[in-house]
């Protein structure tokens, strides 16, 4: 909300012809002091490196201090597609709208089933252990957000073939979490990071996948939107993996999965791989 203009400067004739200002009603002074507590609080970092403010993150029962990367940092946030919430979803694909809502439970529901890898496991690879959880108050079912999740990371043509990465899903004490959650709790877990309800992050040992980008995908991605998801896990444990953005090499060319697709594909193609020839 922009501020109204200050009186100082002005000339005594031009106030005389001026109706006099009413107070602004209560509701906007609120939402413009929430609107710069969330300014002050932090900053969208745009090359995925560590914040300098290390905010403390909290993991499973300990809490730990670690680094924050934007994952899809809102520099220009996309405006909302739904005619009536936010958070209201009505893809092309899809018949009935699917509602999102603006908050969960607080709480996580943990993937029960633990599923084998049954990739095989390189001699000598980096072994990082996730777990895979899913926010109160959503429509998902945690196991099949794991399988979703783990069938993603186990990929040949994702980080395991890329980086050699072996991904074991655990139940506790994971290296990291990886989490679903809606639109406020995932501003609230990614924080100082600024993702407006609308992008999803890394922040130090969580992933958070905003449940509005895992439904409503992109318009590049329009009938795509599994695609899409696999792309979003990449791009977020890439994050976790040490990656940083990265742009479009060329018109016509793979975007990238370290790209920030969801802003664009920069006359790329779609790719949701870090490795796609494989």
């Amino acid at each position: 909300m922009t501020p109204p203009p200050s009186r100082h400067g002005r000339r005594a004739d031009r106030a005389r012809h001026r109706a006099p200002r009413r107070p602004l009603p209560l509701r906007w002074l609120g939402a413009g002091l929430a609107i710069a507590a969330v300014a002050t609080a932090g900053f969208a970092q745009r090359d995925g490196g560590t914040d300098d403010a290390e905010p403390t993150v909290t993991s499973g029962k300990s809490t730990t201090r670690g680094s924050t990367s934007a994952g899809e940092e809102p520099g220009n946030p996309e405006p909302a597609q739904a005619p009536t919430s936010p958070y209201s979803i009505a893809p092309r694909v899809r018949l009935v709208p699917i509602e999102v809502p603006a908050l969960g439970t607080g709480s996580f529901a943990v993937a029960k089933r633990i599923l084998d890898d049954a990739t095989g496991s390189v001699s000598g690879a980096e072994t990082m252990t996730v777990r895979i959880e899913v926010e109160g108050g959503l429509r998902h079912q945690p196991d099949a957000v794991a399988k979703r999740v783990m069938r993603t990371l186990r990929d040949p043509r994702g980080w395991s073939g890329a980086k050699g990465v072996r991904f074991v899903q655990v139940a506790d004490e994971p290296d990291l979490r990886i989490v679903l959650a809606t639109p406020r709790t995932t501003d609230a877990l990614c924080a100082p990071l600024l993702t407006l309800g609308k992008v999803s992050c890394r922040n130090g040992d969580v992933v958070v996948l905003n449940a509005w980008r895992w439904e409503v995908g992109t318009d590049d991605y329009a009938g795509e939107l599994e695609r899409y998801r696999t792309y979003l896990i990449n791009h977020e444990v890439g994050h976790a993996l040490g990656e940083s953005h990265v742009d479009c090499p060329g018109a016509g060319q793979p975007a990238p999965v370290m790209q920030q697709q969801t802003y664009g594909l920069q006359s790329c193609r779609i790719n949701v791989w870090p490795d796609p020839a494989r």
